[in-house]
């Protein structure tokens, strides 16, 4: 519907888009970023994401995981429980990610995939303004400065630029603080919760 109406305005010449393809190009845009981050880190280009896939991401990022975090990535999203993510697990985790913001969907994956969509030169840095924007979009104006503050805190070579060890360390302290609290919140997120139906999807984010 909206590629449809979007080429009719469009051809239409001199105004500007409508709001409705601003929207769509807008995801359109978001969608073609994340399958490249895909692409990116299925680095066997098998079609899936595997562990020793997310192990080699983050070794170029010289981070150095704990024992059994590479494996709970993957676990979080693995709707099939075949080990690995393919692309429709990979986007679905993403969807749902982006919409949740009680933050009670796992994010360890989605942390990783979100740094990869700012790292645009693959250089295993983020720049201050890029951090502010992952701020904004997750946590809004509000509490823009605050996280901001935040995040210089953690800048801890003071060059302006955030590695992935110090996204990490500045997104786990956040997200743990940002948890409202729910007596259902441990059964209604992570792997289990999808099993018994419970936290179900959103709506699709994508067109």
């Amino acid at each position: 519907f909206f590629f449809r109406m979007g080429t009719r305005e469009m051809n239409q010449g001199k105004n500007a888009p409508p709001a409705e393809l601003r929207a769509y190009l807008g995801v359109a845009q978001e969608l073609e970023k994340l399958r490249e981050v895909f692409i990116a880190m299925d680095a066997d280009s098998d079609g899936c994401i595997s562990e020793g896939d997310l192990s080699h991401i983050l070794a170029s990022f010289k981070y150095k995981p704990r024992r059994g975090e590479v494996a709970d990535m993957i676990w979080e999203v693995d709707e099939d429980c075949d080990g690995q993510v393919s692309w429709a697990e990979f986007e679905l985790m993403f969807t749902r990610c982006r919409s949740d913001t009680a933050f009670l969907e796992p994010r360890k994956l989605f942390n990783v995939v979100d740094f990869m969509m700012h790292d645009k030169d693959r250089s295993g840095k983020i720049s201050f303004d890029e951090v502010m924007e992952i701020f904004f979009r997750r946590y809004g104006k509000s509490a823009l400065e605050q996280r901001t503050n935040e995040f210089l805190a953690n800048d801890v070579d003071h060059d302006n630029e955030i590695s992935f060890t110090e996204f990490h360390a500045t997104l786990n302290s956040q997200e743990h603080a940002s948890k409202k609290p729910s007596k259902n919140s441990r059964a209604g997120s992570g792997r289990g919760a999808k099993r018994a139906g419970i936290g179900s999807s959103p709506a699709p984010y994508f067109i």
